[in-house]
């Protein structure tokens, strides 16, 4: 989440233009907290989650679970944020079978 989005945002672009399918959590505690929003949602299949979303939140909530990131074979899983974050998603990731080693890439 935070100002980190910016780096996964440059490769969003290439991806966009190359015509490689993307999906993208941005994790935020707070919908005004989203960055790059506007540019965001017309490059790629974007899904926002808030840990303190308002009552009409239609996002995703909390924190990310096994079931917001289902392993992809020959996927990549690219991270950044705080390292207790990082490594929260890391473990996740394991759990819902991504393979940490080779397709989890830390920003």
């Amino acid at each position: 989440g935070g100002s980190g989005v910016t780096g996964i945002y440059q490769i969003l672009r290439h991806a966009y233009r190359d015509g490689i399918e993307c999906d993208l959590i941005y994790c935020n505690k707070m919908e005004e907290d989203i960055l790059l929003r506007n540019e965001l949602d017309i490059l790629q299949q974007v899904h926002y989650c808030l840990s303190r979303q308002p009552d009409n939140w239609t996002g995703l909530r909390g924190h990310i679970s096994q079931s917001y990131i289902k392993p992809v074979q020959d996927g990549l899983l690219l991270c950044c944020g705080p390292p207790k974050m990082m490594n929260s998603i890391c473990k996740t990731a394991a759990k819902a079978g991504w393979n940490v080693h080779d397709q989890f890439i830390r920003f």
